[in-house]
C-alpha cells in the first residue's frame, strides 16, 4: 500500500511501521525522530513517518504535496500519543472520544516504543479509525 492510498489511521500507522522496520534493518539508514528524512552522501536520516518517505524515494519533504505533508505529519502525531490531534489532521473534524496516550521514547525504550505502536495500531483497526 502506498501513503496515498491510505483512508483509515490504522492503515497509516501499519504502513509507518512496516517501513520504520525496513529503515532499521538498512545500515545505511540511522532513524532520528527528529528528522523527516534527509539524504546526506551515502547515508539516509528519517524518523517513522520519513521511513514512509524514503521507501517511495523521497529524500526531502520539499518534494511532496499538502495531502501527504497532512498524512505524514498524522504519522508524526500518533507516534506522540496524539490520538486526537492526529484523527483532526487526518480527517480534518475533532473527536472528543481519542485522548492524549503515554507513548516510551524510541530511543530510551525501542521495545516499549515498538509495542505501544502495535498496540496503538490494533486500537485503530478495531475501530476502523
Amino acid at each position: 500500500m502506498k501513503l496515498e492510498e491510505c483512508t483509515k489511521m490504522w492503515q497509516l500507522l501499519g504502513l509507518a511501521l512496516e517501513d520504520l522496520k525496513k529503515a532499521e534493518s538498512k545500515e545505511n539508514v540511522e532513524v532520528r525522530m527528529s528528522v523527516w528524512v534527509k539524504q546526506e552522501g551515502t547515508m539516509c536520516y528519517c524518523c517513522m513517518a520519513g521511513a514512509i518517505l524514503m521507501d517511495e524515494g523521497i529524500t526531502s519533504v520539499a518534494e511532496i504535496s499538502r495531502d501527504i505533508w497532512n498524512r505524514i505529519e498524522t504519522i508524526d502525531f500518533l507516534r506522540r500519543g496524539w490520538v486526537r490531534e492526529a484523527y483532526h489532521r487526518f480527517t480534518g473534524r475533532w473527536d472528543s472520544n481519542l485522548y492524549f496516550l503515554n507513548i516510551k521514547s524510541y530511543i530510551s525504550d525501542h521495545t516499549g516504543f515498538m509495542k505501544d505502536m502495535e498496540d496503538l495500531y490494533a486500537y485503530l483497526k478495531e475501530r476502523d479509525i
